[in-house]
This record gives structure tokens, sequence and C-alpha cells, in this order.
């Protein structure tokens, strides 16, 4: 009798031969640093696992040095060196980056502005040469109609990025740092419409010098050849020679107990409550990283179980020298925000406290406490999942190295981080949450709303509407090279991908990449939200969501002992679910990659569903803010894909998604998650024998139930065009064109010439910014699903000028409709800039990964690894014409417009637009 009882007892973990025994990992980096005799700091970072170069310049100069009654300046001057000249022509820097480089950028912080660049490797010389020529230029060089434009720019910018919470977090800032603090005004601000170049390129030669400068080159590059044509290069420019002016202590905050009252435009009444934090790579930060962590899962705990708290959540504000914690709890009635301030500062001083059983005082250790160790372990393992990604991933260093440059004192680089997360334990977090969120060193502000809809002030230099037209300098080309396939060099070898496929159906491919640091597990199954039942919406994601490691089952003390160390082996579990796969993730140190991937078997094979788990998100979908009525959006989904299309069918509402429960999520994964035809992808550093006969060991035994057949995804119907939708917004500051062209090509058979299509469009977009100044950025390029792709241009234009920037975008894709002939340069440029961005290439096993995952999505042939820049290097111009006609065509066209009213109709208005359908939302 006992026996039987014992055989039908809970089947114990599949383990697959693995051994708990002790591993060490020892990490180093490669990385030099130097300084130059003029003073700036190089460092070099070497891997040659791509073929690819970063180039960043760091200068430790931000908002913080902004004059009085200039804030804003540092950002306008980061534009504004883009134009200083990149070669002897005096072709602006902006225009080389374009012909050089893959892609560039920069932004400016409160303490630092940062650029940065991305090239093949052999072009390594010409981004450090550009960047130079911004260190060494005189800015008053710049020519006046380019300043004009790019300080009109930068108010687009900050009107796009403008909203109600960050006017009323500029208040906040200065009741905690005071007015004369330099994090007491905005990065950004409409100051800076009354700038002048004069004291834009006054800023420069204060703060532009190579004593500020950090230099920090790295790919695929010899440190040893490359250091001296740097010290060669940059050694030699003079520009602020002597000691920069020290840069001064920053304040910290005053956080004494105060309060503050604001209004603003917002929905729900809120209290901010700001808290003390360590600055950027000080020694608890880890710690504070994680304890805030934890204090935001209390907090959408309380937010849940408390019907009148509507949300919350935890972020940061401050600069890098000087930061602080940043809580919100919003409300439904503003009587009640000082009572959610105190049960917010309950919430976050509790998690992770709980009596110990075994009077061991660091619940991390608690083997008996194991829903406390799986917290924890899952905590750790997503912290170093973030460090190990970014240390191993091409173009972590620029920015990373900089900053440990510029805020710390030690060399030991994420090495340090790695250490701190991976010594974090459960009473240091308790410890430092009850350190932290104490009300006498907290400031609080009440936010209530003020109503909203009233006119926001237009961010314009004062004068006329702009009317300038600056040339648009595009890379010189010879047209005819359109005739002919774009050259391409000698293939590289092929990656080392192990693939095989289990008797259950299930694929494998392995890639194994011994220098990395990191370890991932993909599990890809196709099936997704396209294939839910009609009668169960938001099945697909809550399945994937839900599913859980099954701990609380009743096992032998000895497997019980064997989970909670694998549990303590910092893997991260994900999980996610669109229209097409659900896609299940484990990844951590490559240390323990092999139980990783058996955290991702145990999960795959004994799952399970708790009904309190959905019963927490129930409560939190009741407590949430209803969602905003958008008849236009939902008009413009009907007339884009028809009315019954599922596209353009009305989406499910929250109560019919709050109806799923456990039986329906387990009836969908008994059904639609088996492993016949999913693939596994695993990349990190392993032996390769072992991880594939542990991927056989752990996964081919699983079930694998034959899935329903997927319904073929339905055409969509759009109603002939083009249709013109208007949105009154008197709020707005910028006017917000949508086009919409419903594509009509094939994603598949049309991929390649799709691509050169949207970069021939892109390119030719660039007069909207660089020629009239009216926007930040035009965004352009293919939406795809899995029943519908299309083609879709944005854009925030400056009320003044959108009319005229409306009609340069209507024209400039119809350019692209008409003849071939006449757009062959674009499609030479288009087609050879999109070939160098697929030559670029990593083996990296992050990077491999995702290419496989890409492969897997797009039908699964291994070949397609490598054939991606011969695709397109052979596509012609008929065929991108072909595409055009196609997904261009004015008929298919839905075109919204969202703003000003008098704005609006002026737009529409150069726009021809007729029979608008007026919608005020």
């Amino acid at each position: 009798m006992l026996a039987l009882v014992a055989a039908c007892g809970p089947r114990p973990p599949n383990f697959a031969g693995l051994t708990t025994t002790p591993r060490t990992l020892t990490v180093q980096h490669a990385i030099t640093v130097v300084q130059l005799t003029n003073g700036m700091q190089v460092a070099i970072v070497p891997d040659d696992r791509s073929n690819l170069v970063s180039v960043d310049v760091r200068y430790r100069v931000g908002a913080d040095q902004d004059p009085t009654s200039r804030a804003g300046l540092a950002h306008l001057v980061e534009h504004l060196t883009f134009q200083a000249a990149g070669d002897d022509l005096g072709t602006p820097l902006f225009d080389r980056f374009v012909a050089v480089a893959l892609g560039f950028n920069a932004y400016t912080e409160r303490d630092v502005t940062h650029y940065t660049s991305t090239a093949l490797a052999d072009r390594v010389d010409a981004l450090l040469e550009l960047e130079a020529r911004r260190l060494e230029t005189p800015c008053a060089a710049i020519p006046d109609d380019r300043f004009v434009r790019e300080r009109d720019v930068v108010l687009a910018e900050q009107a796009q990025r403008a909203s109600p919470w960050s006017e009323v977090m500029g208040e906040i800032d200065r009741a905690v740092w005071g007015t004369a603090h330099p994090y007491g005004h905005p990065v950004g601000s409409a100051e800076i419409a009354r700038a002048t170049q004069a004291e834009a390129c006054a800023f420069v030669d204060r703060y532009y010098t190579p004593m500020r400068a950090i230099l920090v080159v790295s790919g695929n590059v010899d440190p040893a050849a490359l250091q001296p044509r740097i010290a060669a290069r940059f050694g030699a420019i003079s520009r602020g020679d002597g000691l920069p002016e020290p840069l001064a202590p920053v304040a910290p905050p005053r956080l004494t107990g105060t309060r503050s009252k604001h209004t603003a435009d917002v929905a729900h009444p809120t209290a901010v409550i700001v808290l003390p934090a360590p600055a950027w790579g000080a020694p608890d930060e880890v710690v504070h990283e994680a304890a805030m962590a934890v204090a935001g899962t209390a907090l959408a705990e309380l937010d849940a179980a408390t019907p009148w708290i509507v949300g919350t959540d935890v972020g940061y504000g401050g600069g890098a020298y000087q930061r602080v914690t940043l809580v919100r709890v919003e409300v439904t009635d503003a009587g009640r925000l000082d009572a959610a301030v105190a049960a917010v500062m309950r919430a976050a001083r509790g998690p992770l406290d709980e009596p110990d059983r075994d009077e061991d005082p660091d619940d991390n250790d608690d083997y008996d406490d194991h829903v406390v160790a799986q917290y924890l372990t899952d905590l750790r393992g997503a912290l170093l999942a973030s460090a190990i990604t970014a240390t191993d991933r091409f173009g972590w260093a620029g920015d990373t190295v900089a900053d440990y440059l510029t805020f710390t004192d030690h060399r030991d680089f994420a090495i340090a981080r790695m250490r701190a997360t991976d010594a974090l334990t459960g009473r240091q977090l308790v410890d430092h949450l009850r350190a932290r969120f104490v009300p006498a060193h907290a400031h609080v502000a009440r936010i209530v709303p003020r109503g909203q809809g009233a006119a926001a002030p237009p961010l314009v230099a004062p004068g006329a509407a702009r009317a300038y037209d600056l040339p648009v300098w595009r890379t010189p080309v010879d047209a005819a090279a359109a005739a002919r396939p774009e050259p391409l060099p000698a293939a590289a070898p092929p990656l080392a991908i192990d693939e095989l496929t289990l008797a259950n159906g299930l694929r494998v491919l392995l890639y194994a990449e011994p220098r990395s640091l990191g370890f991932q597990a993909r599990l890809l199954i196709p099936a997704g939200t396209s294939d839910e039942p009609a009668d169960q919406p938001g099945v697909a994601r809550l399945a994937a969501t839900y599913l859980r490691n099954d701990v609380d089952r009743d096992i032998s003390p000895s497997t019980r002992a064997t989970i909670a160390w694998a549990l303590r082996r910092n893997t991260r579990l994900t999980a996610t679910a669109d229209e097409e796969f659900t896609t299940f993730a484990a990844g951590g140190m490559a240390l323990f990659g092999d139980w990783h991937l058996w955290r991702l078997a145990w999960l795959i094979d004994q799952g399970h569903y708790r009904g309190r788990d959905l019963a927490a998100w129930r409560r939190a979908l009741a407590a949430a803010p209803a969602a905003k009525p958008e008849p236009a959006a939902a008009a413009i989904r009907a007339r884009m894909f028809g009315a019954q299309h599922p596209y353009g069918r009305a989406r499910p509402a929250p109560a019919a998604v709050a109806e799923r429960d456990v039986d329906q999520l387990a009836a969908w994964r008994r059904t639609q998650l088996g492993l016949a035809g999913a693939t596994l992808i695993v990349s990190g550093s392993f032996d390769r024998a072992a991880m594939r006969a542990e991927a056989i060991a752990l996964f081919g035994g699983l079930a694998a139930a034959p899935r329903p057949a997927r319904a073929p995804a339905p055409a969509p119907t759009p109603i002939r065009g083009p249709a013109w939708f208007a949105i009154r917004d008197r709020a707005a500051r910028q006017v917000t064109l949508t086009v919409n062209l419903v594509a009509a090509s094939d994603r598949v058979a049309d991929r390649a010439a799709r691509q050169v299509l949207a970069a021939m469009a892109e390119d030719r977009l660039r007069e909207v910014r660089e020629g009239l100044g009216a926007s930040y950025a035009v965004g352009s390029g293919y939406d795809v699903r899995a029943a519908a792709s299309v083609f879709v241009v944005e854009s925030a234009l400056a009320p003044d000028r959108a009319p005229r920037a409306a009609a340069v975008i209507r024209d400039q894709l119809a350019a692209l409709r008409a003849d071939p002939a006449s757009v062959a340069a674009d499609f030479v440029r288009a087609r050879r800039r999109l070939v160098a961005q697929a030559l670029a290439s990593s083996t990296e096993a992050t990077a491999v990964a995702a290419r496989l995952e890409r492969v897997v999505r797009h039908g699964g042939d291994l070949r397609a690894l490598t054939t991606v820049a011969s695709d397109l290097a052979t596509v012609t111009l008929d065929q991108v014409a072909a595409v055009a006609q196609a997904d261009l065509d004015p008929a298919r066209m839905v075109v919204s417009v969202d703003g000003p009213p008098a704005a609006l109709q002026a737009t529409l208005d150069a726009l021809g637009a007729t029979d608008v359908a007026w919608f005020d939302e």
C-alpha cells in the first residue's frame, strides 16, 4: 500500500544527470586606458567577434553648465557641432557621417554630452577623423542659416517630447533641488528660442576641450596599432590648453520631509515621493536598484489590492552625480493622497522581511522559504542578465566604459557590478528598503488634475515663421550602377550551427561561442494570438505569462534541496506571445548554462497555472483606469483593413479578456504549446557535445501533441482612397501627420525590394528636417504583421511649417512611384547602404541567437543567415519600382492629421484633402 501511494505521488523533475558541484568563473576585461598629453582620455576595447567598430566621444559637460536663462543650450550645442566642417570642402559632419557610418547619434544629459558612431571596421580612421574635426573646428565657421535651422529642430524635438508630466516634473525638480541648483532646470526648454550663435559658440569654446573629452573605440581593432594613430591625431589638438575649470561638486537634494503642491493635465490625483538614491557607480548602487525592483513589486501588489489606488511605478531623477528615486502613486480621489503616501511607505518597507523558521537572519539562504529564494534568484538573474548582455554585446563599451571613466575611480568596469549582483542577499535588501523609505528623508509632491484641453504655448523663436529651404546633401553616386548588382566581398566563413530534430518534432539549434559570459535558450512555439478562439481573447498571452515552475509540490527533501540549489543559479525566465509565436526564454551566466536550460525544460514539462496569479491580474485590470475611447483610431483601422478584418474590428474589451480562467489556459497549453514544430535556440559558452546531450535528455521525452492547423491569414480589404482623417487637439504643440499605405506586395518574396524602397523613402524625407527644419524626425518604413503590412510615414511638424512639410512628404512619396529612371540614384544609395548594413556581423552569442530567431520567424531556412546581403545586392530597380507601384498607391492610402485646429485645416488644404472625417479627442 505504501509503495502504491509513493508511485502515485508527483513525478520528480528530470535533472538529466546534472550535478550541483561548485563552479567558479574568472572574468577579465581587455580594456586599455591611456591619457594623451593634452589631457584627453582614451579607452580601446578590442572585440574580434564582430567586423564592426564603434567610436564614442564623451564630453564632461551637459545641461549642468547651461547659462542662466538659457536652459537647453548644451543640447543645442550637441546638434550644432554636427554642422561643423567634416572635410576640406566644408561638407557638414552630419552629412559625412551619413556617407561613412552605418549609424550615428548623440545625446545630452545633465552631466555629459555623448556622441557615438558605428561603421565597418576598415572605416575606423574615417570615424576618428570626423570626431577630431568636431573637436578642433571653430564653431564660428558654421553658417548662420544652419544654426537657425538646428535651433528650430531642437525646439521641435522638445515640443515632440513635451507632456504634462515633463512640465510638472520640472516644478518638482525646482522644489527638490532649488532654482540655483544645476539639476533645478531642464535639459531642454523654450529659453533656447532666444539663444544666439555667439552664445552657443562661447559654450563650445569653453567646454569642448581635450581635457573634458573621453574617446572610446571598441570593436574589431588592434590596440597596439590604433593607439599611436589616435595619439598622433588627437594629441595634436590643443584647443583649451591648460587645466579645465574644475567640476564643482553637485549638491545633494533637499529631502527633509518637505511637501509641495502642483496642478497639471494628468488623469488622476497623484503623489510623487522623492527619496534618496546612490550616485551612478556607487558601491551600493546595485543593492539600491535591486531594492527598488522589490519595492516596485510590493507597490504593484498594493495597487492590485487597493481599489482607490489606480497606478504605481518607481523610477529615477536627478543626474549621475546625485540621483533621487521617484515613486509615483495615482488615486481616484485627491483626498486620499496622504493615505496613499503612507500606504506606499509601509508596503515598500515590508517585502522579504518574513519570520525565519530556521533562525537564519538571511532569507536569501533559507531553502525552507523557497518562495523568497525563487524571487531573489529571479531578481539577481535579471540584473546579471542585463550586465552580461551589456558587456557581451557589440556596442556596449562606448556608453558603459565612458560612464565608468566619468563617474567612478576604479577600473573593474562592469565586473564590479556583476560581483555586487551575485552577492545580493535578502537581508541587504530589507535593510536598504528600511533606510530609504523614511518620511523624514523624503519630499512629497501632490499633483491634482486641472482639466484637459488647455492650449499649449508654441516653442518657436521670436519673429516670422521660418521660410528657409536649405539644400540636403546626398552621397554622390553613379546612377548607372542601378543596372548592375552591388559588388560583394568574399563570403565570411559560415557560422558553426549544430542542428538536430528530436523524435517529438522539436528542432534544436546550438551555437557555442567560447568567450561569451552569457547563456541564452529561446523556445519558439508557432502558436500566438492569431490562433486564439474568437471567444477566448487574451488566452495566448496569459498562458505564456502565467506559466510557473511548480515549487510548491510535495516532493522528497533531497529533490527539494536540489531545486533550491538550482533556483539560486540566477536564471532569468521570460515569456511572450505575439501574433504568430509564443516564446519562452531562459538566460544567465554561462557558468550555469546547463542549469538555465534545465529551468526552461522544467517549466515546459511541469509548469502550472495558479488561480491566485489570475485573481491578482484581474484585480489590477479592474482597478486600471478605463481606456480612453478612440473613435478616430477605430475608423482608421476599419478603413485600412476592412471592418470585418481582424485588424479592422474593435479590440476586445478588458472585461472580455478578464474572463479567462486557469482551465482555459491549461487547455491552450495542451493543444497549442506542444513541441512539435517548435524550435529551441541555445547560444553561449558551452561544450557542444555536452549541451547537445543535455538538450536531448531534457526535451526529448516531453510530449508533443499535434498542433491544430493554423488558418491562413486573411487579406485586408481596404476601402478605396485616399482617405483623410483630422483629429483636433487644442493642447497639441505640433501637427502629427501619419500616412498609412496598405501594402499589396508580399512580405517574404518582396522583402529585399521593400527594404530598399523604405531606405529610399527615408533618404528622400530628410528634406523635412534638414531642408525645412520642420520636424525633429520623420519616421518611415513597413509595419509587418501576420495578416497585413502597412507602409507608414509619421512625423511631428512645427505648426507654421506643417502645410509645406506635408506637401513635401506627399510629393516625395509620389516621386518614388514615378519613372524608375528618375530615382535611380536614390536606389543606388539605398541599396549600397543596406548591403553595408547586411555585411555587418557579429559572432557574439546574443547577436547570433537574435539572427537565428529571425530566421525561424521567416521560415526557418538557415541559408538565410548568409543570403541577406546577396539578396539586397542583386535586387533590381525594376523590382523596387514594382513594389512602389503596388505599395505607394494613393488608392490604398489613409492619412491622419492631429493637432491644433487652425494648423490642421491649413495642412489638409496643402495636401488637397477632400471629404475629411473630423474628430475631437
